[in-house]
């Protein structure tokens, strides 16, 4: 069974790629609600058997209409193309029927990344054994095929490249991450020394694309097996890869536990240590460990996160979406009350009489005494 491996964020060190780094901490900069399936056989009208997949792999963003929009794998054949909206920001959600998929690319390319296009509508972007295609849509609905292909797994010196994630970085440019697919299943499932890395290229018009040096996500993570790499920029202006991490892919299937983790950038290239999404499904049907795979994150207008992820494996639960919501972590600090003010105490001055024999005074004071020799009368 295949199993894949994704902000008001307070920024971390970046470190360059020959530092070491610890293992990926959980994510404490958002709170993320708890999961709930978004894409499900019945939304789709297939049977729960996991013999279609309800869907996979999923690329959501905010099209022409204004509509959160997912496009995901899914049905029959099992990479056939559908989306479905929500007008309530991922509460409910319905398919479109009226969504339109190249076909010439429909039956070998997946995992699409979508980005605005930097002449307006939107760009996908998809892969399969040869390479990264694109297809383009002028409102998210109704996409075309475009000629030739953005990137092949040669450029980088791999086999075959997986994700194809862009973000626009503060310059106007655009950088796409990509994964290394060419061991997953060969390697990474027996040879625990195998950690895939992350790599980047870079683009003015989104169609040409030059790759960039070295690699941006890689073996001093802690982590092994990062894949499908989807992009994002938060609301701080970080440049952010999502991408999912075979925590115990060398153990047997039903122990797999599969994460989305996250990294942050300044300038798309040299990244900070990554963190670990906490939202995972225990799965019930197929082992019993908490998963997240192929994950996909966006920011919405309002700037809470919405994470997209798969559930592999059979029916009833398995080869359905999960999304879970990520909003700002309010920190609550300690505060001592101020003491209540107080006026300053009021002393009242008095008098007395003293006398010395024929000799009287009178004396003021708070209290008033009398001199050495005098006695009050």
């Amino acid at each position: 069974m295949r199993k894949k491996l994704s902000v008001l964020v307070t920024l971390a060190v970046a470190l360059s790629p020959l530092q070491v780094r610890a293992a990926a901490s959980d994510d404490t900069s958002y709170t993320w609600s708890t999961p709930k399936l978004v894409v499900t056989y019945i939304l789709m009208g297939i049977a729960e058997s996991g013999s279609i997949r309800a869907g996979v792999n999923s690329a959501a963003f905010v099209d022409g209409a204004g509509r959160l929009r997912m496009i995901f794998e899914g049905g029959s054949p099992s990479d056939t193309k559908w989306s479905t909206v929500s007008t309530d920001g991922g509460a409910n959600w319905s398919v479109d029927r009226a969504f339109r998929w190249p076909t010439e690319i429909q039956a070998s390319f997946g995992h699409i990344s979508v980005v605005a296009a930097p002449n307006g509508g939107y760009r996908g972007f998809v892969r399969n054994e040869t390479g990264i295609a694109s297809v383009y849509s002028t409102d998210g609905q109704t996409w075309t095929k475009e000629s030739g292909l953005r990137l092949t797994p040669s450029a980088f010196g791999l086999e075959k490249l997986d994700g194809g994630g862009v973000a626009k970085l503060p310059d106007g440019r655009y950088r796409m991450y990509v994964g290394d697919e060419s061991s997953y299943f060969r390697r990474c499932g027996s040879d625990k020394a195998v950690n895939t890395k992350i790599y980047s290229a870079t683009s003015t018009d989104q169609l040409t694309w030059t790759v960039d040096s070295g690699y941006r996500i890689g073996p001093e993570l802690g982590t092994r097996c990062n894949l499908h790499p989807h992009a994002f920029v938060d609301p701080s202006g970080a440049v952010g890869i999502v991408f999912h991490v075979n925590n115990d892919i060398e153990k047997s299937n039903s122990e797999w536990q599969s994460s989305c983790h996250y990294a942050l950038s300044t300038d798309g290239l040299t990244f900070s240590a990554p963190k670990r999404i906490p939202a995972t499904m225990k799965k019930t049907s197929f082992g019993t460990e908490n998963t997240a795979d192929d994950c996909d994150l966006m920011v919405m207008p309002d700037n809470t996160l919405r994470l997209f992820a798969s559930l592999f494996g059979p029916g009833p639960d398995g080869n359905q979406i999960f999304m879970s919501t990520g909003t700002v972590a309010v920190k609550t600090t300690a505060t001592t009350a101020a003491p209540a003010a107080t006026s300053p105490a009021t002393t009242k001055v008095m008098k007395i009489t003293c006398v010395k024999g024929k000799v009287t005074r009178v004396v003021s004071g708070a209290p008033p005494k009398c001199p050495p020799g005098f006695k009050k009368k």
